[in-house]
């Protein structure tokens, strides 16, 4: 189990030099301490005005969309960076972490918190993928409690609302298995493969597997799915901003984009896991309550008939 680097004092910069505006540097601060804690360029970014920066910096999510441009063919691509910030702390027994937070560990239970204390740099792990339409502003949809999964709310060139699923957008999809080469058969060929599993392992053991398996394997290109629209196809004009503000039902979240036009709609991220669908069958419900308490009322008096029998036939 991996933490998440989460510091509410942290902010990002986004800065583009006078003399090169192409190229953009991405500081992650902690605004207390004034620690840089990771820093990126993205180069070849299209300078104009009609190509909007857009991100977020959302508990351990950052998130960029930039138009870049091919200098040789001239060719421009809107791309998603996504950036994933996790301690390097881990939990590998869940029994030990359930049994130290019933004793009160500290680690688990403290209540105050320091940016101070934590000047251990983080896990970073990041992807780019890229879109198929522009991008002017995004957000991550909040819920109550935290529990439900956080999808990415887009607002495109063409003023539509876009939710793209958490399992799309996270760094921590896995890389496809590169496909097998031919085998080794000289010695050296032999030690030279096992060198490489070698460097390969420690690897490893220097630096937690953020990727997981549970999630799609890595594919550059996110496509565009029309049942993803959550603005439907309403002819909205000049939106230039979207929040998402969390409801008392944990699925459902509340997403408002405004700009010259207003647009307020409620999305459900891993659909409505607490929430009975309008075709639930009410009356069968009902009628499967009566026949328990039914049930349960003639059960206890032939229980307590088959006692009072008993009983008259040991006097």
């Amino acid at each position: 189990m991996f933490y998440k680097y989460l510091d509410t004092n942290m902010f990002s910069v986004v800065t583009a030099a006078a003399n090169d505006p192409s190229t953009i540097t991405i500081y992650l601060i902690n605004g207390v301490t004034g620690r840089i804690i990771y820093q990126f360029q993205e180069q070849n970014v299209s300078p104009s005005p009609s190509h909007a920066i857009a991100s977020l910096f959302n508990e351990q999510y950052f998130a960029l969309s930039f138009m870049r441009q091919n200098p040789q063919t001239g060719i421009s691509q809107q791309e998603l960076t996504v950036v994933e910030l996790y301690d390097k702390k881990q939990e590998q027994d869940t029994q030990q972490l359930i049994t130290d937070y019933f004793k009160g560990d500290p680690r688990i239970t403290a209540s105050t918190f320091s940016s101070f204390a934590q000047e251990s740099e983080p896990e970073v792990v990041m992807e780019t993928y890229i879109l198929p339409f522009g991008v002017k502003a995004m957000a991550l949809t909040e819920t109550a409690h935290h529990v439900t999964g956080r999808s990415m709310v887009l607002v495109t060139r063409e003023n539509k609302l876009y939710i793209l699923q958490g399992a799309l957008y996270s760094a921590r999809r896995p890389t496809p298995a590169k496909s097998e080469g031919p085998q080794p058969t000289s010695f050296k060929g032999v030690m030279d493969a096992m060198k490489d599993e070698l460097a390969e392992e420690e690897e490893k053991l220097k630096h937690p597997q953020l990727k997981t398996d549970k999630l799609p394997a890595y594919d550059a290109v996110l496509s565009e799915a029309p049942t993803k629209v959550i603005s439907y196809d309403l002819p909205l004009i000049g939106l230039g901003r979207v929040i998402a503000l969390p409801t008392r039902l944990e699925s459902t979240t509340q997403v408002f984009a405004f700009g010259h036009d207003l647009f307020l709609a409620r999305v459900k991220p891993d659909n409505r896991y607490d929430m009975l669908d309008e075709s639930f069958n009410y009356s069968l419900l009902f009628a499967f309550i009566g026949f328990l308490i039914c049930g349960n009322f003639f059960f206890a008096r032939y229980l307590k008939h088959e006692g009072q029998k008993k009983a008259f036939l040991n006097m």
